[in-house]
């Protein structure tokens, strides 16, 4: 309950220890993953930052239909907000996705 109650507050779900465990776990175990969520930490670092330009950059890696790389992008880029390594800046109907300190951070790594 006090987990939740944190997220309902501040909109952080995991603790930092929970974060770097998962990170670790992508990483290790799930490499895929790994390699989608630094790919996409990078299109947003190179400037490919709002979705239809990201959703173009996976396509063009990756050899994805539209509707495959639409689902992919949503679900990598939730994980990464989850993660603390993205946020969303939305202007009216406009949204735009910023690497955080620790979205810069794993790229570095």
């Amino acid at each position: 309950k006090e987990g939740w109650n944190e997220y309902y507050k501040t909109g952080i779900r995991f603790s930092d220890k929970e974060i770097q465990f998962l990170l670790d776990h992508f990483k290790r175990d799930v490499p895929a993953e790994w390699k989608l969520i630094t790919d996409v930490a990078t299109i947003i670092k190179n400037g490919d930052n709002r979705p239809k330009s990201l959703e173009s950059e996976l396509v063009g890696i990756y050899d994805w239909d539209k509707t495959k790389a639409s689902q992919m992008r949503n679900g990598v880029l939730s994980r990464m907000e989850e993660l603390d390594l993205i946020s969303r800046v939305k202007e009216g109907r406009e949204v735009t996705y910023l690497l955080t300190e620790r979205g810069e951070q794993i790229l570095k790594d």
